[in-house]
């Protein structure tokens, strides 16, 4: 199962098929450099395995304590469902489990 609460952005929990990089790396460039932004490609990808994962209501939402996704949000906008929670958060946007390169 994908973790998307274990990456500074939950879309690094998926490898990009457009560079193909690895879960929990940042796209790269042709040139084999770091890219600025990641692959669309790759967001689409992640918002497919997310939704087949959590369903089609469920939300992420970052809180000071980590990554907390939820099965969905009720009218005032207030969680309905716990689902999953990251209380580990990181100051690098590109960090990982590993420590990216």
């Amino acid at each position: 199962m994908t973790d998307f609460t274990a990456y500074k952005t939950p879309i690094l929990a998926v490898p990009c098929p457009d560079c193909l990089a690895p879960a929990g790396s940042w796209c790269k460039r042709p040139s084999g450099h770091k890219a600025t932004d990641l692959h669309k490609s790759r967001l689409t990808s992640a918002d497919q395995v997310f939704i087949d994962q959590h369903g089609e209501h469920a939300v992420i939402s970052r809180t000071p304590e980590g990554w907390l996704i939820t099965a969905g949000v009720d009218r005032d906008m207030h969680p309905i469902e716990k689902t999953s929670t990251s209380l580990e958060t990181r100051s690098d946007p590109s960090s990982n489990k590993e420590g990216d390169q």
